[in-house]
């Protein structure tokens, strides 16, 4: 029996890249079913050459209501509407517009007269939101183990390889680089990789990018400073490897298959990358074990700048305890834990 299902995502890249791996994986496993999928048109714009769905996307709340009213005139019912991640006021609108027989949620706390809530496990990956979801009406669904974009795995161009793809930066200041810990990666890959480009991806919209690009210290780096994602797509099909912080970059990566090394700070290695994921180191403080810092005011990740240190094998000054936040997870790390870096993901 086919099934007409509309999949709602509304978030950041990182969000939705890993809800797009579990609908890649429905769409595969049901080619009989007619899928949508709607989609911020920044996203939207890297996955518009995937088989086997369709991809309906909106730059605002305004076009993205539009749009639904347009479907509702226009087209058959939708069996399903499945909004695997979303927030706000906008999860009601988009359960009126909507013209369909059944409608779940990830959290119906935006439109509980509208919605059915999914399905709510221990699970803590960041899977778990759009999981709760599928499993609503497809019970035996099972989560993802990696994230792969077929048509940008086959967009890179394995003959014309060679760069290494470096993202120091991430929407928030407690998961960047500082300029020491940039510079040690910098020298480290220049010494293991002699005779490979080395590109640093810049937002200049991000926390910190102004003090990258003003200081401009780093010599014989190509430095990139992208405005969309497309011109970050065109870069990654010429890498051979990729390092960084927790940041949708990352997922972008790994969606490309680039061989990928994580850096974590306050984040949990183990929530972030996909179970099975080939070819992913994510290396944080071993005392840090995969805990959720709530230390939301950290501006100086004393974590994430020892582990490259470590990583580069840089021996950094002695932390002083007594200069970190107050709820840092370092605070109760023993010292021998603070100076090991550990391998989160042990997948080949």
């Amino acid at each position: 029996m086919q099934r007409r299902i509309l999949f709602v995502v509304r978030s950041k890249l990182g969000d939705t890249l890993v809800n797009f791996a579990i609908i890649r994986k429905y769409v595969d496993l049901n080619p009989n079913d007619k899928i949508f999928f709607l989609v911020r048109k920044d996203y939207a714009r890297i996955l518009h050459n995937e088989a086997g769905l369709k991809i309906i996307s909106f730059s605002s709340k305004g076009e993205m209501y539009l749009k639904l009213i347009f479907l509702r005139l226009t087209a058959p019912a939708f069996d399903i509407l499945a909004v695997l991640f979303s927030s706000g006021r906008p999860n009601k609108y988009i359960g009126l517009l909507t013209k369909a027989k059944r409608k779940i949620i990830w959290n119906k706390k935006d439109a509980p007269n509208i919605f059915e809530e999914g399905i709510k496990s221990s699970m803590t990956h960041h899977t778990a939101a759009g999981m709760s979801v599928i499993r609503k009406f497809d019970p035996k669904f099972k989560t993802p183990d990696i994230l792969s974009i077929p048509s940008l795995v086959n967009a890179r161009n394995l003959n014309k390889q060679f760069a290494i793809g470096i993202v120091p930066l991430s929407l928030e200041l407690r998961r960047n680089m500082n300029d020491s810990s940039l510079r040690n990666l910098i020298n480290t890959l220049k010494k293991n990789y002699p005779k490979v480009i080395l590109r640093v991806f810049i937002n200049p919209d991000d926390n910190a990018a102004r003090d990258i690009l003003e200081k401009n210290f780093i010599d014989e780096v190509e430095l990139i400073v992208f405005k969309n994602l497309e011109d970050i797509i065109a870069r990654y099909s010429e890498l051979i490897a990729w390092f960084g912080v927790d940041t949708g970059l990352y997922h972008l990566a790994v969606a490309c298959g680039i061989p990928s090394t994580i850096f974590f700070g306050p984040t949990q290695p183990l929530n972030v990358v996909m179970k099975k994921q080939p070819n992913v180191k994510a290396y944080r403080l071993a005392g840090l074990k995969n805990l959720h810092c709530d230390e939301k005011t950290c501006k100086n990740p004393v974590c994430l700048h020892t582990n490259i240190s470590l990583f580069s094998n840089i021996q950094e000054e002695k932390v002083n305890l007594n200069n970190l936040p107050e709820h840092c997870l370092l605070r109760g790390c023993p010292t021998k834990q603070i100076n090991i870096i550990k391998n989160f993901h042990n997948v080949t």
